[in-house]
């Protein structure tokens, strides 16, 4: 009885061992067919299609903007919604995308999108406007504000050399300057107005004759800075004017020494294709330098004037009214500091006429 028993045991022992070993093959193969099923799905996942349409906060259509569709390792590239307001990107693999929006004038902006099988996805992307900001810095080491509303018409030397006029004197550079003309009888007109309603100041001198109200000898046009043509000036240091101003700023001598010498040769009289003596002479002659370097300089320019004028109804040689004059002007600056300097100047102008207006006779 004990041995059936066992042997019983035995059996049932043996077949629970073999169902033990069929059930993980079983396992294993639900496990297979679960993985291989998912991967033979995601083979299969069809592209979809993509259309990204762009407005604005209004909902109004945004054209010409530029559109990027791309995911982490993958680019579709960029496109423009031109006129149309939209863009459409087709055969879009399955997965998460990102869409991207740029367009001048408003913010870049940034969506995600997750494309199906087969899938037609439309998405909305609202773009803002971009923020224009605008700053003004205003610091104290601004140039102070003009204190003249007047029109300024600047002349230097550089200006006036080279002219086939070559002008002498301060005066004679002044019809240069627009608005101003010389009349026929050698009066200047400014702006319309003579010379008696301007006023001429040489390194802020008032130079102008306190009798008639005109110019009086201007200096040479070698030894001037510049020469500004004020009209209407509003300054308090300009007076006695009613129409316009002629400022006249002089140069010190430079850091080398220099002379110049112009107009050497005379103009001879020529009468029956004989030469008899000289017309009229216009020499002229200027010098400047250091005469202590960084501290004394002077400069000096000298212009000599002669011309004989004839009259026709006079016989020669007892017709001609000869007129002779010297304008000379030096200036000496010394310079103490950065901040102080000494200005002294001479003016040295004789001038002379003899026979004035031979033709003419005295009426008793």
């Amino acid at each position: 009885m004990l041995v059936a028993f066992a042997r019983r045991s035995g059996r049932a022992c043996g077949a629970t061992q073999a169902g033990a070993q069929r059930a993980p093959t079983g396992l294993l193969g639900a496990m297979l067919f679960v993985i291989l099923g998912g991967h033979l799905s995601a083979q299969t996942c069809k592209p979809g299609e993509l259309r990204a349409i762009i407005m604005d906060s209004q909902e109004s259509a945004i054209f010409d903007a530029d559109v990027g569709v791309a995911s982490e390792a993958v680019s579709l590239g960029n496109r423009s919604t031109r006129t149309l307001g939209f863009a459409d990107f087709n055969n879009i693999p399955c997965g998460a995308w990102n869409i991207t929006v740029n367009k001048e004038g408003f913010q870049t902006a940034t969506r995600t999108v997750q494309i199906a099988s087969g899938a037609n996805v439309v998405v909305n992307v609202v773009l803002g406007l971009r923020m224009q900001v605008t700053s003004v810095d205003v610091t104290e080491s601004a140039p102070p504000v003009e204190q003249s509303a007047s029109e300024n018409n600047v002349l230097r030397p550089a200006e006036v050399k080279t002219l086939p006029t070559n002008p002498a004197t301060v005066t004679d550079t002044l019809p240069l300057v627009p608005g101003v003309v010389r009349t026929p009888d050698g009066e200047l007109k400014i702006d319309g107005s003579g010379q008696e309603r301007s006023a001429m100041v040489v390194n802020q001198t008032d130079i102008t004759d306190p009798a008639t109200g005109r110019f009086g000898q201007t200096i040479p046009v070698d030894s001037i800075e510049t020469v500004n043509v004020l009209t209407t000036p509003f300054l308090a240091q300009y007076g006695r004017f009613t129409q316009s101003v002629v400022a006249v700023e002089t140069r010190r001598g430079g850091e080398k020494w220099h002379a110049e010498v112009k107009d050497p040769f005379p103009d001879f009289r020529v009468r029956s294709y004989h030469m008899r003596g000289i017309r009229n002479e216009t020499p002229r002659f200027v010098v400047g330098g250091p005469v202590i370097r960084n501290r004394l300089y002077v400069i000096s320019a000298v212009q000599y004037f002669m011309e004989k004028a004839p009259s026709r109804t006079l016989p020669f040689p007892h017709n001609e009214s000869k007129q002779e004059s010297i304008n000379a002007f030096t200036q000496l600056d010394y310079v103490f500091s950065p901040r102080q300097l000494l200005t002294a100047t001479f003016h040295f102008s004789p001038q002379h006429t003899n026979f004035v207006n031979p033709d003419r006779k005295s009426v008793v």
